[in-house]
């Protein structure tokens, strides 16, 4: 093909390395004059330029083709790309940085970040170090987003310089962290509350027990006819005791760990008796406490425990926060009744809450208190625990002017259920029976056969349950009453062995206990539906309760 053009010289074009790319064809010279030396040079200088230009179009073919597919590639990462340069203008930013922040090429950087004329941290600005070494990492706040930034220099074809930076989004993982942190907090927390709700079951058991025959013997002496004098004094010891007794009861409810139990309640008395735990310290800090208490507020379905919890938390910060500031203060309580919810609202004088963080009281791990004086989770659980019974809980407050931290709960009508445990309806008459008393404690014993004895039954008394069990092989008996925590074998495990020999006389056991509180207590109560008394009783109850079941069974 070549031939037929009839070409008088043939010029090949070559790369740098010898390929051949091309080839200069040329016909005879006008002048029909051969084609010298020199004319040969030229063609071949010609040649080479024509070489240097294809090579050239290549490679920038080459790098057109690359940078579209760099961009391709950094378009379709999730972490947001920017390159910027010396003159803090932005010289290129991927579909991710181009969505999260709102940003184009050419914008201004860092006035993205509401920054104008600040250079953020991480920007590099030295280039006069080795790269390594120059390499950055930080964290940013764009809006409600938190962004990992490495920032690294970037050198240009043409000798300048440029920033690199990769944002990765970690507000997700933050929070998961967060909520990770909160749940470990919440499992100490919970660890704790069920190690101390143990021991105070444990201390009750152990203060209710003598306390259980102050009550008795006192109420028994007040029964007869005392000189008026010493009436009096038998009134302050038996007050006195029934104080204790609503104490220990108070703290057995607030430490016991357990799952919602809603009963019917009064929230009036769930304020008094919260009041009254912490009557002591509040009266040495210098606090003044005022309830202004609705008469006809309604009760409702409520966990009195976990109700307690939050209104102890709500007095125990206003009491630090006034004793902190003043070293004194007033603490107002008042319960209301707003059309078909129960309202009850804390009011201090202390030195008030900040406006910027009344919108975060409630939030997880925030507090105010110094380090180590507060865990900044006891409004976020009680927050919780009000949501849970479909309530509100929230805060008003001027900074200086106090603060008001209000509940809003809902009334709800009373869900029936069988009572386990109390006083007969009406008074049943007493019936001679032959009871047998369980118990390691003297004064009950004593208590309990003297007062039964004088109902007209036959009492026996033992202070272990391997005797009562030979006992009750052996004997018997209309009813048996029997303390849960005894030595050697407990009281349910004396239940148990009953069972085993005499089924039809497990009816015919009612307990009598200060443990009621207590995991494996509670568990078998519940589940047996045995009758139970706790210690300290009343006399009433007591002989109600027995005589219903003598009566019941005989």
């Amino acid at each position: 093909n070549l031939a037929r053009l009839m070409p008088e010289l043939y010029v090949p074009i070559k790369t740098q390395n010898g390929e051949l790319i091309g080839t200069i064809l040329l016909g005879e010279k006008l002048s029909r004059q051969p084609y010298d030396l020199e004319d040969r040079r030229l063609l071949y200088t010609v040649s080479h330029q024509i070489s240097v230009t294809l090579e050239n179009a290549r490679l920038y073919r080459g790098a057109v083709h690359a940078r579209e597919n760099l961009e391709a590639w950094l378009n379709g990462m999730d972490d947001g790309v920017i390159i910027s340069g010396r003159d803090c203008r932005i010289e290129f930013v991927n579909k991710a940085a181009a969505q999260d922040f709102g940003i184009s090429i050419g914008d201004e950087y860092p006035a993205i970040l509401g920054e104008r004329d600040v250079q953020p941290e991480h920007y590099i600005t030295q280039q006069d170090r080795p790269i390594d070494e120059c390499v950055s990492r930080c964290a940013i706040n764009f809006g409600d987003r938190e962004f990992d930034v490495v920032a690294a220099p970037l050198s240009n074809a043409d000798g300048s310089m440029s920033t690199i930076e990769v944002f990765r989004d970690i507000t997700e993982r933050k929070r998961a962290e967060l909520e990770k942190k909160e749940l470990e907090q919440k499992a100490q927390l919970s660890d704790r509350m069920a190690s101390i709700g143990e021991m105070a079951s444990g201390i009750a058991h152990e203060i209710n027990n003598p306390l259980t025959g102050v009550i008795g013997f006192s109420q028994l002496l007040l029964e007869k006819g005392v000189p008026e004098d010493i009436r009096k004094d038998l009134e302050i010891i038996h007050d006195g005791s029934q104080r204790v007794a609503g104490i220990v009861k108070g703290l057995l409810t607030f430490a016991r760990q357990h799952k919602a139990e809603r009963t019917y309640l009064n929230i009036n008395q769930i304020v008094e008796d919260t009041v009254s735990l912490r009557a002591y310290a509040l009266e040495t800090s210098n606090v003044n406490v005022t309830s202004v208490i609705a008469p006809d507020l309604p009760c409702t379905m409520a966990d009195a425990g976990q109700l307690q919890q939050v209104f102890m938390n709500i007095i125990v910060n206003a009491e630090m926060e006034m004793k902190k500031a003043y070293g004194r203060g007033k603490l107002t309580i008042k319960t209301e009744q707003i059309e078909n919810r129960i309202r009850i609202s804390f009011t201090d004088d202390g030195p008030g809450i900040a406006k910027e963080n009344l919108s975060k009281v409630f939030d997880p791990f925030f507090t105010t208190k110094d380090v180590g004086v507060g865990t900044g989770l006891g409004l976020s659980l009680s927050h919780g625990i009000i949501t849970e019974h479909s309530g509100r809980i929230y805060a008003e407050s001027e900074e200086g002017n106090g603060a008001t931290f209000i509940i809003e709960l809902p009334v709800v009508a009373e869900e029936k259920e069988e009572e386990l445990n109390g006083p007969a309806d009406e008074p049943v008459q007493a019936v001679a029976a032959r009871i047998l008393i369980v118990d390691d404690e003297p004064a009950i014993l004593e208590f309990l056969s003297h007062m039964l004895s004088v109902e007209g039954h036959q009492v026996e008394t033992v202070d272990n349950s391997d005797d009562a069990l030979e006992m009750i092989r052996s004997r018997r008996y209309s009813l048996i009453l029997s303390d849960i925590k005894l030595p050697g074998m407990s009281g349910i495990e004396l239940y148990q062995h009953i069972n085993k020999i005499a089924p039809s006389l497990t009816k015919r056991i009612v307990f009598i206990t200060g443990d009621v509180n207590g995991t494996n207590t509670k568990k078998f109560l519940t589940e047996s539906k045995v009758p139970y008394i706790t210690k300290p009783f009343d006399i009433k109850q007591l002989k109600g309760e027995l005589n219903k079941i003598i009566n019941r069974y005989r």
